[in-house]
């Protein structure tokens, strides 16, 4: 797995994600994303988000 920078931007969330980078920032709005915002900078924890992926992740097998 590639190593990725400890505060995640749309552009590496959209490369996780396999997905457009405006659909990585509406990934990021989420409410239940813990973003961190300086000034019109927004970035996602990457452990966090990765935790967060997982646990989607093993609810959608489940059911």
């Amino acid at each position: 797995m590639k190593e990725y920078p400890l505060l995640l931007s749309a552009s590496h969330v959209a490369e996780i994600c396999s997905c457009h980078r405006s659909t990585a920032y509406e990934i990021m709005k989420e409410p239940h994303r813990p973003v961190w915002r300086h000034g019109s900078k927004v970035r996602l924890h990457r452990d966090l988000f990765f935790a967060q992926l997982e646990e989607e992740s093993q609810a959608n097998r489940v059911g």
